[in-house]
């Protein structure tokens, strides 16, 4: 018989440090490290701020498209 104990995967003990430390890697001096990550970074805020700016009426494209993009759903 087993005596393992059972662990859920939305434990707060696993999910609130998994939280903060996921923040902390948003941070660009740890996204940096990673040239990958750091591209993806830099074009979010890129596409997000062509999303406000198509929101002003300025864009190229439509705001919906540009927040589908930004989203990541174009990727599917």
């Amino acid at each position: 018989m087993s005596t393992h104990k059972s662990i859920s995967l939305f434990d707060l003990a696993i999910v609130i440090p998994a939280a903060i430390n996921s923040l902390k890697k948003l941070d660009p001096r740890h996204q940096i490290k990673n040239p990958v990550m750091f591209v993806v970074f830099v074009g979010s805020i890129l596409t997000t701020g062509l999303y406000f700016q198509a929101l002003t009426g300025h864009g190229e494209a439509s705001a919906s498209f540009i927040l589908a993009i930004t989203l990541g759903f174009g990727l599917r």
